[in-house]
């Protein structure tokens, strides 16, 4: 994800310095991986949302494989949490309804590792979706209700990173909407050794 962030920083970098993005949003994750508890890898799907499922008749058929992977069931647990946006109750039955259905998924001390990979997740959506909603409103293609639904979405991505970052505040629509609007396409000035 660093080698992401930094291949957008450059051209983004004037964007990100507005919105509160510090220099090293993954910080808070330093050190974190390597207190991940060792677990059974299997095919995980990494992006399980409403989108990427049907139900029907009491059975769900998962869509989207694209960008499947052999990994930590745990991480995928925790990507669609992130993704579905649940409230705490709806959290939690989740939670306890995956402990049931697949109890060699969640070993040791999985409930820190769901942490961490949250924590994740925030960031990710942070840096990535800073990037992302800013090219769609430069298109210029989509209805101005739709651009004002990703200005709150990512207003809301920001608020959720910014303690995760250390700060106490977080940038508002507002700001979001103006900082999405300027263009950032242009690399910045820069001093030697920057």
């Amino acid at each position: 994800m660093w080698v992401l962030f930094r291949w957008h920083a450059w051209p983004a970098g004037a964007l990100y310095h507005k919105l509160g993005v510090p220099a090293d949003p993954f910080e808070p994750l330093h050190g974190t991986w390597k207190a991940l508890q060792p677990k059974p890898f299997r095919m995980i799907h990494t992006d399980l949302h409403r989108k990427s499922m049907i139900i029907r008749n009491g059975r769900t058929v998962f869509l989207d494989w694209e960008l499947a992977l052999y990994g930590d069931p745990v991480c995928d647990g925790a990507i669609h949490l992130h993704k579905m946006g649940y409230w705490p109750e709806e959290h939690r039955q989740f939670l306890t309804a995956w402990a049931a259905a697949e109890p060699e998924a969640l070993c040791g001390n999985w409930e820190h590792d769901l942490e961490v990979y949250l924590v994740h997740e925030k960031i990710k959506s942070a840096v990535l979706d800073t990037v992302r909603y800013a090219k769609v409103i430069a298109e210029g293609t989509r209805t101005a209700d739709h651009e004002q639904r990703l200005v709150h979405s990512l207003t809301d991505k920001l608020a959720a990173a910014a303690p995760l970052w250390g700060q106490k505040t977080s940038v508002d629509a507002a700001q979001v909407d103006a900082a999405l609007r300027t263009r950032h396409d242009q690399p910045e000035c820069r001093t030697a050794g920057t």
